[in-house]
């Protein structure tokens, strides 16, 4: 487990991409440095200054708590993954502030939530909702 309590990430949709602390990111003509969440919007380091961007409809923050899948790779708010119960999505519950899995039930093809407990789930990720949408189609 990594030892950060919480670490962030956004998914910009004019790009496609997903940014992680330390990336760059364009608005215009001008780079920023994507250095976290607060509140209000993008905390982004730009021409030696620190300053928010709002999140407006370009950029969807996520979160992780520092869990690991089966593989070591770490999981994110709106990850996609397979367990022993199925595949599911990474959703943020947001009365706990703790990440949860939903899965979509095949036969009645509604939802049901199994929060995460990492030492009894055998996960790995394999996608993401953003890029990989169609990992989650239930089929009939």
């Amino acid at each position: 487990m990594n030892t950060d309590r919480f670490l962030t990430r956004v998914f910009d949709r004019q790009e496609k991409k997903m940014i992680y602390v330390g990336d760059t990111f364009k608005s215009g003509s001008i780079t920023y440095v994507f250095k976290g969440l607060d509140k209000d919007g993008i905390i982004a380091y730009f021409f030696g200054n620190i300053g928010t961007i709002p999140f407006r409809h370009r950029f969807v923050p996520m979160m992780c708590q520092g869990w690991n899948d089966k593989n070591g790779k770490l999981i994110w708010e709106a990850d996609i993954i397979n367990d022993d119960i199925g595949t599911g999505v990474i959703t943020l519950h947001e009365a706990s502030n703790y990440l949860k899995i939903v899965y979509p039930k095949q036969d009645l093809g509604k939802w049901f939530i199994d929060f995460l407990e990492s030492e009894k789930k055998n996960i790995e990720i394999i996608g993401n909702k953003f890029e990989n949408e169609k990992l989650l189609e239930v089929k009939a």
